[in-house]
């Protein structure tokens, strides 16, 4: 377990194992908090997803939620937005997307859009966590 580090202003999606028992919700905040990696994800220039299986995102740090136009508490409207969406990807290309990372670590270029529509391009980093063989988030 760690953060993954990408080079210049990106978007990295990092893992975090889940300590809730099976059958719970597979990710909280306070779980962050609870494995002492809160302030460092918090605190990273490095932008910080973290989403379930399906996409909708659970966590944004400060850093992602700003490089796409949320500030302050603005930035609780992208937690179950689908992740994908950031990307400007219509819904068949962002399950492709979401397939691929399943599989896999991703590393890729890629072009983003912002709250106001302008686009931009990051480093894309996906890797997905499995508890066992079940799937947690990405």
């Amino acid at each position: 377990m760690g953060v993954e580090k990408i080079a210049k202003r990106s978007v990295h999606l990092k893992t975090t194992p889940s300590p809730r028992p099976r059958g719970k919700a597979p990710f909280r905040v306070r779980d962050l908090q609870a494995l002492g990696l809160h302030l460092l994800v918090e605190q990273s220039l490095k932008g910080v997803f973290l989403f379930d299986r399906e996409g909708k995102i659970l966590y944004a740090n400060q850093a992602a939620a700003e490089m796409w136009g949320y500030f302050g508490h603005e930035r609780s409207a992208l937690l179950g937005r689908p992740f994908p969406s950031l990307l400007g990807l219509d819904d068949r290309r962002g399950k492709d997307l979401l397939d691929r990372a399943w599989q896999g670590p991703i590393v890729e270029e890629a072009e983003a859009r912002r709250r106001d529509g302008s686009t931009f391009y990051i480093r894309l980093s996906l890797f997905p966590h499995l508890n066992g063989h079940r799937p947690l988030g990405i």
